[in-house]
């Protein structure tokens, strides 16, 4: 049947009204176990897909979520995108890409226009972007939703988040447990606020293990592969070389 199906067919099948079956497909409440499960039958012997464009008339909603990314690192946007694919697709939901770029000195009111052209229920930000207190202003004015990803900013901001600072020292700490003291740093991206917590965190563990920071180990870096491979040349090219390094994120590490 594929596409031909409607939510007609849904509502004959499983004995109910069509208001019920956009009621389950939709998620709202006030449907039972017992009939949401009945829709959800007929849907699945149905092959039945919702039109999104429809179910955004009906609940006037766009089911689309926004997903604002500048970021140097590939592989870090790829499983962020892999997360967010995964959960959109589970509750019937699209994902829009959106670059935009965080030195941008309209990078807000690009935002705002992007976000009215788009009519999305939500966006997610991720770093350095979730930074910006105007960006973050501008959702605010205009009503929509926005998720932070690693940010440690505004309060009232709804973040995820992980302790940059706590991870950062227990890793270094790791490494003083295996006898290392000579340790190289390479750091993130300036712009990233987590490239400072984990420096910190660095630090911190060094200072209460009582040694002593030598700066020549440590070395700049962009969170992408090619500034950690240069900071790799740098600090193995010293005349006393570190035993170990600290690479702020998986790219340069690599």
């Amino acid at each position: 049947m594929g596409t031909s199906v409607t939510i007609d067919d849904v509502a004959a099948k499983a004995g109910v009204s069509i208001k019920t079956v956009s009621r389950v497909v939709n998620r709202e409440p006030n449907v039972s176990h017992k009939t949401a499960a009945k829709v959800k039958e007929a849907i699945a012997a149905l092959n039945y897909r919702p039109n999104p464009s429809a179910r955004g008339l009906a609940g006037r909603k766009s089911f689309m979520i926004g997903f604002l990314y500048d970021s140097p690192s590939p592989s870090y946007l790829a499983k962020l995108q892999a997360g967010v694919l995964e959960v959109c697709h589970d509750r019937g939901y699209s994902l829009s890409l959106a670059p935009f770029e965080y030195n941008d000195p309209n990078v807000a009111e690009n935002v705002r226009a992007w976000i009215r052209q788009s009519n999305i229920d939500g966006i997610i930000v991720t770093p350095p972007l979730c930074d910006s207190e105007a960006l973050v202003a501008v959702a605010a004015e205009e009503r929509t939703p926005l998720v932070a990803v690693s940010s440690h900013g505004n309060g009232d901001v709804h973040a995820v988040v992980i302790d940059d600072e706590a991870a950062a020292a227990s890793m270094t700490e790791h490494l003083i447990g295996a006898g290392h003291t000579r340790i190289g740093f390479v750091k993130g991206h300036p712009d990233h606020r987590s490239s400072t917590q984990r420096y910190n965190g660095f630090s911190r563990a060094l200072q209460a293990a009582g040694i002593s920071q030598d700066q020549s180990l440590v070395t700049g870096g962009m969170f992408d592969f090619e500034s950690g491979l240069a900071a790799g040349k740098t600090l193995l090219s010293l005349p006393d070389k570190p035993t170990a390094i600290f690479a702020s994120n998986d790219d340069m590490a690599a």
